[in-house]
């Protein structure tokens, strides 16, 4: 009986730091355009890995708020090598809004100096399994919908990348 109210205990503890330490992640300010990439080499140049990534996805037929969070990724083995599989890809214009499968989102999170800045890139899935990145700046306009159209017309189609292998992210 006391090692269940320990443990009881110890789970409680673990899930107030985890919610107090995603609420500080959420109030900070995302990174400017300024700061996004505009090329091949500054985009396989990051130097440091993020702390954190949150992972959503857009999901028809969801009740929920889209994109819809599905995971969110703290492995620091996994966060070291999170941007390896952007290192040879090649710059392409996507495919057609027919052609694509799923769209993600995946948020980076990186700390410096205690001050945490986010980085967002989107992440799309074609019908013959090819995945495309692009880093975007985040609004709201990118919420509350599954248009793939309305949210491709609104992303662009240039600066887009071909990456491959698959990231690590989205592996069960």
């Amino acid at each position: 009986m006391k090692l269940s109210k320990i443990l009881l205990i110890v789970s409680i503890l673990v899930s107030t730091l985890t919610a107090c330490s995603e609420v500080k992640t959420q109030s900070q300010t995302p990174s400017t355009l300024s700061d996004l990439p505009e090329n091949k080499s500054s985009l396989s140049e990051t130097k440091s890995f993020p702390t954190t990534v949150y992972i959503s996805i857009y999901k028809s037929g969801s009740k929920k708020p889209q994109p819809e969070l599905i995971s969110v990724q703290g492995d620091e083995d996994i966060l070291m090598h999170v941007n390896d599989w952007k290192k040879d890809s090649v710059s392409i214009i996507p495919p057609s809004v027919e052609q694509i499968d799923r769209i993600y989102v995946f948020q980076y999170d990186y700390e410096k100096n205690g001050t945490t800045t986010a980085k967002y890139y989107m992440y799309i899935i074609d019908l013959e399994g090819n995945d495309y990145i692009k880093e975007f700046q985040y609004s709201e306009a990118f919420q509350n919908t599954t248009d793939k159209k309305q949210i491709l017309g609104q992303i662009g189609s240039d600066n887009w990348f071909k990456v491959s292998p698959r990231s690590k992210l989205l592996e069960p």
